[in-house]
C-alpha cells in the first residue's frame, strides 16, 4: 500500500514539472516517519546548475515542515528509461537517511525497488562521531 500511494503521488506531481529544456519530467513522493507524504517535481532553469531535482523539492518541503526522518520514496519519470537519482541527489538523500527504500518507475509503468545503500554504497560522510570535523 505504501508503494502504491507513493507512486500515485509521484505520478500526479510529475505533471507539474517545469521542464521546458529537456522535456523530461520527474515526480517524487517521499514518506516521512510520521506517515505523511511530501511531493516534488523537477524545476529546470536555462542555467542547468540552477535546476532543482524533484527529490530535493520533496525532501526540502518535508524538512521545512519539520520532518527529518524518511521511510520510503517513489520517483516517476516521463521517459522510458528508469529515472534513477543523480549523484548529487544520492548524496542529498544520504544526508538524511542511510536506509531508504526507493521505488523507481518509468512512463511504461515498470517499477524497480531499490534502496539508497545499493544506489550509493560508498557515500561521502564526515563520520557519525562528529560531522563537523573531517575524518582521516
Amino acid at each position: 500500500m505504501q508503494k502504491q500511494r507513493l507512486l500515485e503521488n509521484a505520478l500526479l506531481v510529475m505533471n507539474n514539472a517545469h521542464a521546458p529544456y529537456s522535456g523530461y519530467k520527474i515526480g517524487c513522493a517521499v514518506m516521512g516517519e510520521s506517515g505523511k507524504i511530501y511531493v516534488g517535481c523537477n524545476i529546470e532553469n536555462v542555467s542547468y546548475g540552477a535546476t532543482i531535482c524533484a527529490e530535493q523539492v520533496a525532501m526540502g518541503t518535508a524538512i521545512a515542515g519539520s520532518e527529518h526522518g524518511f521511510m520510503a520514496m517513489a520517483i516517476v519519470g516521463s521517459g522510458e528509461d528508469m529515472p534513477y537519482p543523480c549523484g548529487i541527489v544520492r548524496q542529498f538523500i544520504k544526508e538524511f537517511c542511510s536506509d531508504l527504500i526507493i521505488y523507481v518507475s518509468n512512463s511504461k509503468g515498470d517499477v524497480v525497488e531499490t534502496n539508497i545503500k545499493d544506489l550509493y554504497p560508498d557515500s561521502f560522510d564526515f563520520g557519525s562521531a562528529d560531522k563537523g570535523k573531517l575524518q582521516n
